[in-house]
């Protein structure tokens, strides 16, 4: 059965190989450009001869113009190119340290301290470099979205409820006055047809930006910062959050630096481990942590898109290991918040005066290589409190932090969680550069944040350790390993992991292959042993075929994703097959991108056990479109 299904691997790259050859005769190819570690730039042409990439300085240089410090770029700027191309050894020689990832064909930036270019940027009255005459804000203006998703159950194994689920309606709305300056009233709503009560509020608040101190002060139903181990939730009140970053009132997913999200409402989640599709699952609302997920072996980036029951698509992306960021010397993060907890069912959202909730944090750049900070939450019921604080270090040797809580409540929780992290990385001119990160958290049986009712820790301490080697000829090496030290009736949990990956260039394309081993115990009643196997052809702007198998489960997939291009009248498509000692399932879905409207269809269809009469299949269709007026102008 498993030498069976190992052809699905071979076949997904069979399958690419004629669409190869077309590519051969590709010039050029736009490649998205990232600042490490996932910061999406822009667009960047590249031609690739064989092994070797160039990059199009016409394209290049209007992205680093944003993220380099001045006298950096302004040296890239005046290196002679080679017919408009620079090699990245030409780049490297001077300091910058950008390589070609075959395995999503994008070109990563990363950039050593005092390269980066630092400074408060104003949305008011400002255009981008080069754009000629400032941008002027309109009088008022308001943005309608609206996304709906229609959901039909063909066939199911389980004996439920079949035909069509009920219609949901998802809107978002924004107005601004421009006679109040930077004042914004934004909300959202949820409809679903055959329900009691088929209209739901969502969240509301009237919002007022300091762009000049990138702050934003929000009233009503808040979507506060958080940071540390602090835990997320809905209230109502008022908050006040610095965020150097873009803003993004209505976010629906929040990651904390506890490496958990929030769902507001039930979703499906692709998740993806280092750019692998490997499962799809269904989660009810509620809070969940990296914990209550199980990933392949040695996953050390995850990707998780969700998409909700009204079509909102939301990703959010976990490392590994995470440090809390530097911050330039004399530059305060922060953000206050407070008000009263909110709680939403299927058909209400309501408030209690007599549950307050506060969550605050404060990160100051003492200097330019030390950054220190302190957060506290609270709650009224049962009088519950989290206080921390944080500290990084940078030296020559690597990054030292310190991540540390206390939770106390009248309810019998009061416990410490710690972490101590480490991470060291070269960045040589050869391209052979060498990470290491590691990390140590240890948590008291009876420490919670403030929105966790019953602590349970099971795990006292936590050892990671991980160490990764990267050669400038597309190949990757990572060793890593992971001790958990168990309480009470909970065996102690161990994972080693060790991989390989290596990008090619086949006939012009992209070719990327990756393998790792690992042994693991403490999930199942004796050592589990595993080998997971990946390899991707990708076709630049036409998209990717990829297999993949993991013998822990005897799980093999293959999948294809293809799109006509980027932007308006695009269509995209996507397609997989999957096997393991579950059962075997097939999706596909297809998405045109217009100029009003965004139109997707996905088919699902599980056989149970291997056994085709055993079959559940559901279809779903879903739709978004914006309305933007400014000034009587309607977009």
């Amino acid at each position: 059965m498993r030498t069976g299904w190992l052809l699905i691997v071979l076949l997904a790259i069979g399958v690419g190989l004629p669409v190869a050859a077309l590519a051969r005769g590709q010039a050029a190819l736009s490649v998205p450009l990232y600042v490490a570690p996932e910061r999406l730039t822009g667009d960047v042409r590249v031609r690739i001869d064989g092994a070797a990439v160039v990059v199009e300085s016409a394209s290049f240089l209007p992205l680093l113009v944003k993220v380099l410090e001045p006298d950096l770029y302004r040296h890239i700027s005046t290196l002679p190119t080679d017919g408009g191309f620079w090699t990245l050894e030409a780049l490297a020689g001077a300091g910058l340290h950008l390589e070609f990832d075959p395995s999503r064909v994008a070109l990563l930036l990363t950039l050593a301290p005092g390269q980066q270019k630092t400074e408060t940027v104003s949305l008011v009255g400002r255009g981008g470099p080069g754009s000629g005459a400032p941008l002027q804000l309109a009088r008022q203006n308001t943005i309608f979205t609206l996304r709906g998703r229609a959901l039909n159950i063909s066939e199911s194994t389980t004996g439920g409820d079949m035909g069509w689920e009920p219609f949901t309606l998802n809107l978002q709305a924004a107005q601004r006055f421009g006679q109040l300056g930077n004042f914004v009233l934004e909300g959202d709503g949820f409809f679903q047809d055959r329900s009691d009560t088929p209209w739901q509020r969502g969240g509301v608040r009237a919002v007022y930006d300091l762009p000049e101190d990138a702050v934003r002060i929000s009233l009503g139903d808040v979507l506060a910062s958080t940071t540390g181990f602090q835990g997320n939730g809905n209230f109502a009140g008022i908050g006040i959050n610095r965020n150097y970053g873009a803003l993004q009132p209505e976010r629906v997913i929040r990651p904390t630096g506890n490496q958990s999200f929030l769902l507001d409402r039930r979703s499906t989640i692709d998740v993806y481990v280092n750019n692998v599709r490997t499962q799809q699952i269904v989660l009810g609302p509620g809070r969940y942590t990296l914990t209550d997920l199980v990933f392949a072996s040695g996953a050390s980036t995850v990707q998780l898109d969700i998409t909700d029951d009204a079509g909102n698509r939301q990703s959010v992306t976990f490392d590994a290991f995470s440090d809390p960021d530097l911050l330039q010397a004399g530059l305060l993060d922060f953000g206050l918040n407070g008000g009263m907890l909110a709680r939403t069912d299927a058909s209400s959202r309501t408030y209690d005066s007599g549950d307050m909730v506060s969550t605050s944090f404060m990160r100051y750049g003492v200097t330019d290589s030390l950054t220190a900070g302190v957060n506290l939450q609270t709650r009224s019921r049962d009088n519950r409190t989290l206080a921390g604080g944080d500290i990084a270090l940078g030296t020559s040797f690597g990054i030292w932090s310190l991540v540390i809580a206390r939770g106390v409540n009248s309810i019998g929780a009061d416990g410490i969680s710690s972490t101590v992290a480490y991470s060291f990385e070269t960045n040589r001119d050869s391209g052979s550069n060498h990470s290491i990160d590691a990390a140590l958290t240890t948590t008291d049986a009876d420490f919670a944040d403030v929105f966790t009712d019953t602590p349970f820790n099971s795990i006292a301490r936590d050892y990671n350790l991980r160490w990764r080697y990267f050669l400038p000829d597309s190949r990757t090496m990572s060793l890593s390993t992971r001790y958990g030290v168990g309480r009470s009736d909970t065996a102690d949990q161990w994972e080693n992991t060790a991989s390989f990956s290596k990008g090619m260039i086949l006939g012009g394309v992209p070719l990327s292959a990756q393998v790792s081993f690992s042994a693991s115990d403490g999930r199942s009643e004796a050592p589990v042993y595993g080998m997971f196997l990946s390899l991707s052809l990708n076709f630049g702007d036409s998209g990717q075929v990829q297999g993949s198998y993991n013998s822990v489960g005897d799980a093999a997939s293959a999948s294809w994703y293809g799109q006509t291009g980027y932007g308006v009248d695009t269509l995209s498509g996507r397609g997989t097959l999957r096997r393991d000692n579950e059962g075997d399932s097939a999706d596909g879905a297809v998405r045109y991108q217009g100029n009003r409207l965004n139109l997707g269809f996905e088919h699902r269809a599980a056989f149970a056990d291997h056994a085709f009469d055993r079959r559940s299949q559901q279809s779903s269709l879903d739709f978004e479109t914006a309305r933007l007026q400014a000034d009587g102008q309607l977009a």
